[in-house]
């Protein structure tokens, strides 16, 4: 079995992707807000949807290995 701090290095480092995943979601919206159309937006609001999906399961996990 893999050890617990093993487990919660791998979840620190999904967790830190993730979040630099919703700030480059982030600083796409803003850098080309004046070029949207609602495909675009649609995109980023599928891919929000999605990093919030895998925090909520991240954090789960944790729960569960404590």
């Amino acid at each position: 079995m893999i050890d617990d701090k093993i487990l919660i290095s791998i979840y620190a480092f999904l967790i830190t992707f993730l979040i630099k995943s919703i700030f480059e979601v982030i600083q796409f919206f803003f850098n080309n807000k004046k070029n949207h159309d609602n495909k675009d937006i649609a995109v980023l609001r599928t891919e929000i949807e999605y990093i919030k999906k895998e925090i909520s399961e991240i954090k789960n996990e944790l729960k569960r290995i404590r």
